[in-house]
């Protein structure tokens, strides 16, 4: 979800169907959905950044680097 459009209509069919949004899209592929946070779309909304989902991110790739062992020192160089 990339804009205030966006973001309203998911606010009106919301209204008009009565059910809660569960997921959003972020990409255009079928595995870029995330779990919809309204605190954080609002922010997004109001161009004050999302920062509990910018530590989320940042989290999941030092834990990917962790996990994929330790680097060689001449690359780190």
């Amino acid at each position: 979800m990339d804009g205030d459009a966006r973001g309203g209509a998911a606010l009106s069919i919301r209204s008009v169907t009565g059910q809660p949004i569960k997921f959003v899209g972020i990409g255009e592929k079928y595995d870029a959905l995330e779990p919809f946070h309204p605190d954080r779309i609002v922010s997004r909304i109001l161009g004050m950044g999302d920062l509990a989902t910018l530590i989320e991110r940042v989290g999941q790739n030092v834990d990917k680097r962790k996990s994929s062992g330790p680097r060689h020192q001449s690359a780190q160089r």
